[in-house]
């Protein structure tokens, strides 16, 4: 009896002993798993949040910038009327000085003449007579003696080649105060030439009348008075072209003293330019009509002036 206790007591121990045993495992292991696991959740969770914070302080930075251009924009206004007051009462010189070469130069530029002048400024009673083609020594020195008899200066367009066998005549012209102007060389017609022959023309001309009268000659006629598509060119070497408004068609065959006379009384204005010719030909009737033309002038008040000073510009370079 005693032994059959004895065996159920023990059997109770031990299953007492590993029911408390598994028990203890069990919560041991559970405790360990907890320990292992919430790290890795909470830097998931920390990841997740970051970004939404760096998007709310960006926003607020941009709210922040565009309050700011808000409020400068508001305040530009009140700046700027001061900053102009400033200026306008107190006038930097610099500015002054600048402000009235501007003025200068567009009023200089708005008196510029044109490329090609065929007249001068209408302001005053002036007249310009010129005489082209010499000089010769048949009409040249009795136009200059009927110039010289009624004291009035003139404007003689003067080719190359007749300076080279007349240089005694071309330098009479400038002794006695008349202006003495390019013809070119040969009395070619320009547009048919090449630039570099445009060239050749007016330069040889210049050199023939430097050599006989010391002067360089800046004004220039084109012959018959053609020169289209070529003024660049001529203004670019140092030339200013003159040509006509009264032609008195002197050259023609068989002109009368009579009709250049009535060409003179019919055209001529305040300012105008006047042609004739001294040389290329026979030039009888134009020496017979100049004493007449000067006269009419004269009874109706003009003054006579070269080119150069009809328009204010140079007849030489030096």
């Amino acid at each position: 009896m005693k032994g059959t206790l004895l065996r159920t007591g023990l059997f109770l121990f031990m299953a007492v002993w590993v029911g408390f045993s598994t028990a203890w495992n069990a919560s041991y292991a559970g405790q360990a798993g907890k320990r292992l696991q919430p790290a890795p959740e909470e830097k998931s969770t920390e990841t997740v949040k970051a970004p939404a914070r760096s998007e709310s302080r960006k926003a607020e930075g941009q709210t922040e910038e565009r309050e700011s251009q808000k409020q400068a924009q508001k305040e530009e206004p009140k700046e700027k009327p001061e900053q102009q007051q400033t200026v306008q009462k107190q006038p930097d010189e610099k500015q002054v000085a600048q402000g009235t070469k501007s003025a200068r130069e567009k009023t200089e530029k708005k008196a510029d003449l044109p490329v090609v002048v065929y007249q001068g400024p209408n302001e005053k009673k002036r007249v310009a007579l010129t005489f082209d083609d010499g000089p010769d020594r048949t009409y040249t020195p009795q136009v200059l003696n009927i110039l010289k008899g009624e004291q009035v200066p003139a404007t003689f367009f003067v080719v190359g080649k007749e300076v080279s066998r007349n240089g005694d005549v071309a330098k009479r012209i400038v002794s006695e105060g008349h202006v003495i102007a390019n013809h070119t060389w040969s009395h070619l017609y320009l547009p048919n030439l090449p630039d570099k022959r445009v060239e050749g023309e007016l330069d040889r001309a210049v050199q023939a009348v430097k050599k006989a009268t010391g002067k360089e000659m800046s004004l220039m006629r084109p012959p018959y008075g053609a020169v289209k598509g070529k003024e660049e060119r001529i203004t670019h070497i140092g030339h200013r072209i003159i040509n006509w408004d009264v032609d008195t068609n002197d050259w023609k065959p068989g002109r009368t003293s009579q009709q250049i006379l009535a060409a003179v009384k019919g055209h001529t204005v305040p300012g105008s330019i006047v042609l004739m010719h001294s040389g290329g030909g026979n030039r009888s009737a134009t020496v017979q009509a100049l004493p007449e033309i000067i006269r009419y002038l004269k009874q109706q008040g003009y003054e006579f002036v070269t080119v150069d000073q009809l328009l204010d510009v140079p007849a030489y370079i030096n």
